[in-house]
């Protein structure tokens, strides 16, 4: 609305690199498996009931990358996580919640049950994301189970986004 201008909206760049890519980038973080990582930016407290349910369905500890507790309900914090560790957390996680936009991108990138949660205050690059790749609502049954996601599905369309970011990339590189 506050332009004439053709609007192109494309994947975020993260999607540009490969699951293989960005395992390249990992360093691994001691910690014990299995487990659900949890990665939270904004944080309401009515989502602790998710995480505690996930934990009731799977036996798995929650733990929280944060830089203190903001309220969230976990098993383990940790404080200490670099990029290359974050990359590998997620990787070995079993499931994923999050509340943040790359917490969820790298979640899809390396094919794990993801549980977003969204800020309903305020506008979601989370949301946008998850039409655009028509990732399912999802339960924290759905997660527990891995049932529900359909990866190859997932795949497909990341596939015909990153194709279709690629070829406007180039095009403006050449123009």
């Amino acid at each position: 609305k506050y332009t004439d201008a053709d609007i192109s909206v494309h994947i975020d760049p993260s999607f540009l690199c490969s699951k293989t890519q960005w395992q390249s980038y990992q360093r691994m973080y001691p910690i014990k498996h299995p487990y659900i990582l949890v990665y939270p930016l904004h944080w309401d407290k009515k989502w602790n009931s998710d995480l505690k349910r996930l934990h009731e369905l799977t036996g798995k500890p929650i733990v929280v990358l944060a830089d203190h507790r903001r309220n969230i309900y976990g098993n383990k914090w940790l404080y200490d996580v670099d990029l290359g560790n974050f990359l590998w957390l997620i990787d070995h996680a079993d499931a994923v919640v999050s509340s943040s936009f790359h917490g969820v991108a790298m979640a899809i990138n390396y094919n794990k049950p993801v549980l977003p949660m969204v800020n309903p205050d305020a506008p979601s690059r989370i949301s946008s994301l998850l039409q655009c790749l028509s990732y399912p609502d999802v339960t924290p049954e759905m997660v527990a189970s891995g049932t529900g996601i359909d990866y190859m599905r997932i795949n497909r369309r990341m596939a015909e986004e990153k194709e279709r970011s690629m070829s406007f990339l180039k095009e403006m590189l050449e123009s």
